[in-house]
């Protein structure tokens, strides 16, 4: 077969399962209908005109929107190794990747 089962039980594949593409929401709708972490969606897509520019034409220079959320993911992670490998070796012990 061209494309490898997904699974060895089932052995199902779903071509389409999931498809990168770039979404921009109005900022009116998004704030009467903010978006919650793990929401799904069905989408339906019209591939009838295909006359505009392609996307990989028009790369986005700067994302319009950002978070903060996850940035002290890493560090708080390093800094739990850190305590974990001291609390086993009876003595302190920094990785150097927690300071940053």
């Amino acid at each position: 077969t061209l494309l490898p089962a997904q699974n060895a039980t089932g052995n199902w594949i779903k071509i389409v399962q999931r498809v990168p593409v770039r979404v921009t929401l109005q900022a009116d709708e998004v704030k009467a209908h903010p978006l919650r972490v793990g929401l799904s969606m069905e989408v339906e897509v019209d591939v009838s005109k295909q006359d505009g520019q392609m996307l990989a034409q028009a790369p986005r220079t700067q994302a319009i929107a950002q978070t903060a959320v996850f940035d002290n993911l890493q560090k708080d992670a390093d800094q739990l190794v850190d305590r974990i490998i001291s609390a086993n070796l009876g003595r302190p012990v920094q990785s150097g990747r927690a300071s940053g």
